[in-house]
């Protein structure tokens, strides 16, 4: 191609056609921007010699979907005989030695994250092939990955079809007229390159998945839901599709009333670039076969049509989701609670106060010990930094032998006795830790993967006919999606545990739910109270007489499906759907307990109000409207519509929204009132 484009001084013709408000186009353009072209596996120091030219800065490759690739075998000797990633590596050492600045990377592979790929396999070589730190760290700071999308159809040199151009091109190119490339990267690169005054629909964005999910959905997404009826039809292409009155009408409803709805994206714009869709589709210039989209349909249906509701969370480096970044300080001691609140102040990084983690005897430092580690490992936080005091019972080593492994990039430890300038010290963490945390970015996450606590509290009359059932369909709806939820307040299941009982699906878990009740019930007669002192004061006021109406309540949450899990105090949550979770009824140790077991946000229903908070978002849901309406600093979300008779499903479904909106960032009042406050249970003595 090289020689064929110099034969003809690097200029070709560019052939698009289309249907263009409404009306068959034929429009052509010289392409003469081309200066030169260089073959590597003709003469690869040629190709090295690019990396001396200073004024050189974008690279757009176009390698096919297989280019960028990683090859275990590839050494700098073998090349040019190596993957792409491989000559880029060389390419950029080259540049590196000569102290000069590195490019900004345009892929325009059509590969999911192509500029992160493609980052990833340079690093993976450079690592590979020892070419240092110095080298890596330019790479990461000098140069710029941006993942990009591609969407033109480009039907390549018209082959058998003859074009009268006045003049012989033997390198002439078509395409279809409709034409976007989405860049994933910094606005500053159009400083550069200054694609937003070419006049072409080039889109500059820190966010490029959600113009990918508007492709697939509804381009692709309108392709494969053709395909069943076109099968049937004999219909042979996408264009005889459109020609087919009762065809083009099922796909344009399938379009833009099930498949635009679903998507986050001012509608107007989904609306205008479905127009547009279906105007390419009318394309006579271009015969797309029917039986070629047919092909792998089941997958294709999967990832195009009957998609996972998603939300916009952080992948962690184990595969762990998270709907925050926050930096969190977790203390090993009561000791440090100050320091800690200092580090706070200096750094903005979050703090949860506590009194324990030395003196404790019996079971109650184990406790301490898993409640923390849940905090650590606590996949809302980027980074976490675990301050000790160095001469406690619960020290950084003790520690460290109950958390296990982690990432040593996320968790930092600080033992305040070693330095002479804690503060010092921790801020410097801290910030090593915020880096860190910088690199993760929000990615369409399915709901499968969101966990959920379940909590009442300041709990009234109306919680068993509004809030709490409102809380329970969502429940039901969150798993229906793979989804998991976790109820706790055991002493609030007493008068209503046969309910859950009925629900566990095996023999194991029906003893595990038992047990739960029984040992918390042994627990109050062990220090001589009164199982049935319930409801509070402030239940009574609200209308609750007993504990059975309260634990009829509390039970609704849970929704009406299986048990899938019983947990002790401390435990981790690794099964969708229902899980029972051991502890106490206190807000601030219910809340607590529940963040500890992974879930990524709390569904707390109240009908007396309070401002509570755990360190993960607690969505306030409130019973009655007077509630709602006063206390609008502390509620997130009304449940009072459903005593005047609102469909319980239609309100689900604008909770669940909420939901999603939390999940992808939306802050909850808790976390705008700063209130995240934590309380571990004991049972046992304090020396």
């Amino acid at each position: 191609m090289c020689e064929k484009l110099e034969e003809q001084n690097c200029v070709y013709t560019h052939i698009m056609r289309g249907i263009k408000n409404g009306v068959p186009t034929v429009e052509k353009k010289i392409i003469d921007v081309i200066s030169r072209t260089v073959e590597p596996y003709k003469d690869f120091n040629e190709f090295l010699k690019l990396a001396e030219n200073e004024s050189f800065r974008f690279v757009v490759s176009n390698t096919t979907e297989s280019g960028i690739a990683y090859n275990d075998a590839d050494l700098p000797e073998n090349a040019p005989n190596v993957t792409f990633p491989s000559k880029v590596t060389l390419l950029l050492k080259k540049r590196f030695d000569l102290s000069l600045d590195g490019f900004i990377f345009l892929p325009c592979e059509l590969i999911d994250k192509n500029g992160a790929t493609l980052k990833k396999y340079i690093l993976d070589y450079a690592e590979k092939w020892n070419y240092g730190d110095d080298f890596i760290n330019w790479i990461n700071e000098k140069n710029v990955f941006c993942n990009t999308l591609v969407d033109r159809i480009v039907t390549g040199c018209p082959r058998g079809e003859k074009i009268d151009l006045g003049y012989e091109d033997n390198m002439v190119n078509t395409s279809e007229i409709f034409h976007l490339w989405v860049i994933e990267g910094p606005k500053e690169i159009t400083k550069e390159f200054p694609f937003d005054k070419t006049g072409l629909n080039i889109i500059v964005t820190d966010n490029l998945e959600r113009y990918r999910t508007r492709k697939v959905r509804i381009l692709n997404g309108a392709h494969t839901s053709m395909i069943p009826y076109a099968l049937l039809s004999g219909i042979e292409t996408v264009g005889d599709c459109m020609k087919d009155e009762k065809m083009s009408a099922f796909v344009k409803k399938c379009v833009y009333d099930e498949i635009i709805p679903t998507l986050d994206f001012p509608k107007d714009e989904l609306t205008d670039y479905a127009d547009d869709v279906f105007e390419r589709f009318q394309n006579p210039y271009i015969r797309h076969m029917c039986s070629s989209i047919a092909l792998n349909s089941v997958s294709k249906f999967k990832v195009r049509v009957c998609t996972d509701k998603t939300f916009m969370g952080y992948v962690r480096q184990n595969g762990d989701v998270g709907i925050r970044n926050d930096i969190w300080i977790v203390n090993t001691v009561g000791c440090v609670n100050k320091i800690a609140k200092r580090l706070s102040e200096l750094t903005g990084a979050k703090y949860f106060e506590h009194p324990f983690g030395c003196s404790q005897l019996g079971g109650d430092q184990k406790t301490t010990q898993l409640i923390l580690k849940g905090l650590v490992n606590h996949p809302n936080a980027g980074g976490v930094l675990v301050l000790g005091l160095g001469c406690e019972n619960n020290n950084i080593a003790e520690f460290k032998k109950v958390l296990g492994e982690y990432d040593e990039n996320r968790v930092k430890f600080l033992n305040a006795q070693d330095f002479d300038d804690e503060a010092d010290e921790g801020v410097k963490l801290i910030g090593e830790l915020k880096k860190y945390a910088d690199t993760f970015k929000r990615e369409p996450v399915p709901v499968s993967k969101l966990k959920i606590g379940l909590k009442c509290g300041g709990s009234d009359g109306y919680s068993g006919i509004s809030a709490n059932p409102l809380v329970g369909s969502l429940s039901d709806k969150v798993i229906s999606y793979g989804g998991a939820c976790v109820l706790t307040e055991v002493p609030e299941m007493f008068g209503a545990e046969t309910l859950l009982m009925k629900r566990c699906p095996t023999k194991e878990l029906f003893d595990k739910t038992v047990l739960l009740i029984n040992n918390f019930k042994d627990y109050f007669k062990r220090h001589n109270q009164v199982i049935y002192e319930n409801p509070s004061p402030g239940n009574k006021a609200g209308g609750i007489t007993t504990l059975e109406e309260k634990s009829l309540g509390c039970v609704q949450k849970g929704g009406m499906g299986e048990i899938a899990d019983v947990l002790d105090y401390g435990g981790v949550v690794t099964k969708n759907g229902l899980s029972l979770l051991n502890g106490p009824g206190n807000d601030i140790v219910a809340v607590t307990n529940l963040t500890a077991a992974g879930v990524h946000m709390i569904l707390f229903t109240t009908g007396r109000g309070t401002p509570v908070g755990a360190p993960v978002p607690t969505v306030k849901t409130a019973t009655n409207k007077s509630l709602a309406e006063r206390k609008k600093n502390w509620i997130d979300f009304d449940a009072s519509p459903l005593i005047g008779g609102a469909d319980m499903q239609s309100l689900t479904d604008e909770f669940f929204d909420f939901i999603i909106e939390t999940a992808s960032g939306k802050q909850t009042k808790n976390e705008i009132n700063g209130c995240s406050e934590i309380s571990i249970f004991k049972d046992g003595i304090v020396l």
